[in-house]
C-alpha cells in the first residue's frame, strides 16, 4: 500500500512538472496588449467626432502658441499688440503642436487624433509598468482597461489639450524608474536618467509636474540609492533650470494669481491669512467630497450642498488607496509622495480654478491603487471561505462605466451653443471684411484669433470705465466684441464701460439670439 501511494505521489509530481500553462507569460502579455488596443480603438472610433469643438479656450491658446513657434516668433503671446513673452502655460505642449504643424501642417482636429494616439501609447506603457511594479498581469490588464473607460481621460484624448501628453510623459518616467529599481547601482543608470528626463518633460507640460520629481526624490532618498539620486537630480536640474531662469527674468502668471483672492476679480485684492485658510478649506472639501469620487466613478457633480454619500465615497477611496500603498512591495514612497505633493499644490491653488482637469493627471495612479486595494481586500475575504478571487472579476465594472462613455459620446455630438456660433461668425466675418492690421478686443481672444486671423487682445477687468477706455486707446483697438458667452467679466466690466461711453462705439455687425455685437471703437464716433 505504501509503495502504491509513493508511486502515485511520484506520478502526480511528474505530471505537475510536465504540465504547461495554456499561454506562456509572454503570450499573456501580448494577448493583453492586443485586446487593450482593440478595445481602445473601437472606443475611440465610436466616440471621436471630427466636428466637435472644445469650448474651454485653452486648446485655442495652445494651438496658437504652437503656430507662433513654427513661425519662428518664439514662445510669445498671440494676444498682445507688442510681442511679449508668454508666462501662463508651460511650453511643452505647444512645442509638440509646433512639431506636428511643421511636419504635416496639423490642424486642431489632427492634434486631437494625435492626442488619441498618445493616450493609446500611455495605456500600453502603463501596462508594462504595472507588471513590473507588481507581478499580476491580470491586475495590470484590469487597471488599463478601467483607465481606458474613464470618461474624463477619454474626453481629453479627443481634443487638443495637454492632459494626455502629461499622462504619457509621467507614465514613461514611472516605467524607466521601475526598470532602474532592479539595477546595480555600480553602473551609470540610463533608466534613471530617462526617468528624470520624462519627469522634466512633465514639468514643461504642466507646472504640477514638479510633484513627480519630488516623489522620485523621496523614493530614491529613503531607499538610499545615492548614485541614482545624484544622477536623477543632476539630470532634472540641468533640464528645468533654463525655464526657471526664464521665469525669474520675465515672471510667471501663476505666482501673481496664487496671491490673489480671485484672479477673475482682481479688485478683491491679495490673500490674507483668513482668506488663505478659507481657500484651503474650500479646496479640501471640493476635492475630497466631489472631485475625487466624481473623477473616478463619474458621479453627478453638485453645486450646492454635497450629499453625505459623496463624502463617504471620497473618504473610502482615499482609505483604500492608502491601504494599497501600504500593501505594495516597492515604490510605496513614490506613490505616496506623488499624491501628497499634488494635493499640497492643489489645496493652496485659487479655489475658483478648481475642477476635474487639475486631478485628471492622477487618475491612472488612482485607478491602479484602487484596484490593488480592492483586489487585496477581496482575496483576503475569499480566502476565509476557501475561495479564490481573480482581478478579472473587476472587469464587470465596465458595465457601470459604459453609460458614462455613452454620455461622453452624446456630449461630443451636441450642437455648438448659439452664443458661440455668433461669436465664431463674427470672427469669420471680420476675416473677410476688416483690414488685416485691424486690432480687436474680445473675451477669449485666442478663440477669436483662430477664426478671424486678426490680432485680438483680451478685455480689461476693471470697474472703472476710464481704465477700460484707456486700455483700448493704449492698444490701438479698432473693434470690440460684446458677446454673451456667459463670463462674468463682460457684464461686470465691459458692458458698463460701453454704456457710459456709448458715443465712442458704433455697431458694425449684430447677430441675434443672443445679441452679439462687433463694435467699431473710435474717439471720432462722438
Amino acid at each position: 500500500m505504501a509503495k502504491t501511494k509513493s508511486n502515485a505521489a511520484t506520478l502526480k509530481e511528474k505530471i505537475n512538472k510536465e504540465a504547461k500553462p495554456l499561454f506562456s507569460e509572454n503570450a499573456v502579455k501580448w494577448v493583453h496588449i492586443v485586446v487593450l488596443s482593440v478595445v481602445f480603438w473601437l472606443l475611440y472610433y465610436w466616440i471621436f467626432n471630427p466636428d466637435y469643438i472644445d469650448l474651454n479656450g485653452d486648446n485655442f491658446t495652445y494651438f496658437l502658441l504652437g503656430k507662433l513657434l513654427v513661425a519662428g516668433k518664439g514662445f510669445i503671446n498671440a494676444t498682445t499688440v507688442k510681442p511679449t513673452p508668454h508666462i501662463h502655460f508651460q511650453p511643452g505642449f505647444p512645442v509638440l503642436i509646433a512639431i506636428c504643424i511643421a511636419l504635416f501642417n496639423a490642424s486642431m482636429v489632427d492634434m486631437a487624433i494625435i492626442i488619441g494616439l498618445l493616450f493609446w501609447v500611455s495605456l500600453i506603457v502603463l501596462y508594462l509598468s504595472l507588471i513590473r511594479i507588481q507581478t499580476s498581469k491580470s491586475l495590470a490588464f484590469v487597471v488599463v482597461i478601467l483607465v481606458a473607460f474613464n470618461q474624463y481621460l477619454f474626453s481629453s484624448s479627443v481634443s487638443c489639450m495637454s492632459e494626455i501628453p502629461f499622462v504619457l510623459a509621467g507614465i514613461l518616467g514611472i516605467y524607466f524608474m521601475v526598470r532602474a529599481g532592479s539595477e546595480n547601482e555600480r553602473k551609470i543608470s540610463v533608466n534613471i536618467i530617462l526617468s528624470a528626463v520624462f519627469f522634466a518633460a512633465c514639468y514643461y507640460i504642466k507646472t504640477i509636474g514638479v510633484a513627480l520629481f519630488g516623489a522620485l526624490f523621496l523614493y530614491l532618498l529613503f531607499s538610499r540609492k545615492w548614485k541614482h539620486l545624484l544622477l536623477a537630480n543632476a539630470t532634472y536640474i540641468l533640464l528645468v533650470m533654463p525655464w526657471i531662469i526664464r521665469g525669474k527674468k520675465v515672471g510667471s502668471s501663476y505666482a501673481s494669481q496664487l496671491m490673489q483672492i480671485n484672479p477673475y476679480q482682481p479688485e478683491l485684492g491679495n490673500l490674507t491669512l483668513t482668506t488663505f485658510i478659507e481657500r484651503v478649506q474650500n479646496n479640501f472639501i471640493r476635492y475630497v467630497s466631489i472631485d475625487i469620487p466624481t473623477s473616478i466613478f463619474g458621479l453627478e457633480r453638485v453645486a450646492d450642498k454635497t450629499p453625505f454619500s459623496y463624502w463617504v465615497a471620497g473618504i473610502a477611496i482615499i482609505t483604500i488607496m492608502l491601504y494599497a500603498i501600504y500593501r505594495l512591495c516597492d515604490f510605496k514612497l513614490f506613490f505616496l509622495g506623488y499624491i501628497i505633493a499634488v494635493f499640497a499644490i492643489l489645496l493652496i491653488w485659487p479655489d475658483v480654478f478648481g475642477g476635474l482637469r487639475f486631478i485628471e493627471v492622477l487618475l491612472p495612479v488612482f485607478v491602479f491603487l484602487l484596484v490593488v486595494g480592492v483586489t487585496d481586500i477581496f482575496k483576503r475575504v475569499f480566502q476565509k471561505i476557501s475561495l479564490s478571487f481573480s482581478p478579472y472579476w473587476l472587469l464587470l465594472l465596465i458595465f457601470y462605466f459604459y453609460p458614462h462613455m455613452e454620455t461622453l459620446k452624446n456630449t461630443l455630438l451636441q450642437p455648438i451653443p448659439q452664443n458661440y456660433i455668433n461669436y465664431f461668425e463674427l470672427g469669420k466675418w471680420a476675416k473677410e471684411n476688416t483690414p488685416k492690421d485691424a486690432i480687436f478686443s474680445a473675451r477669449k481672444p485666442d478663440m477669436f484669433i483662430y477664426y478671424s486671423d486678426r490680432l485680438t487682445i483680451g478685455d480689461k477687468p476693471s470697474l472703472s470705465d476710464t481704465v477700460v477706455m484707456d486700455f483700448f486707446r493704449e492698444n490701438g483697438v479698432d473693434y470690440v466684441v460684446l458677446e454673451q458667452l456667459g463670463f462674468v467679466s463682460t457684464p461686470r466690466y465691459l458692458y458698463p464701460a460701453i454704456q457710459k461711453n456709448a458715443e465712442k462705439f458704433a455697431i458694425t455687425r449684430q447677430l441675434p439670439n443672443p445679441d452679439t455685437y462687433l463694435l467699431k471703437f473710435s474717439e471720432g464716433n462722438r
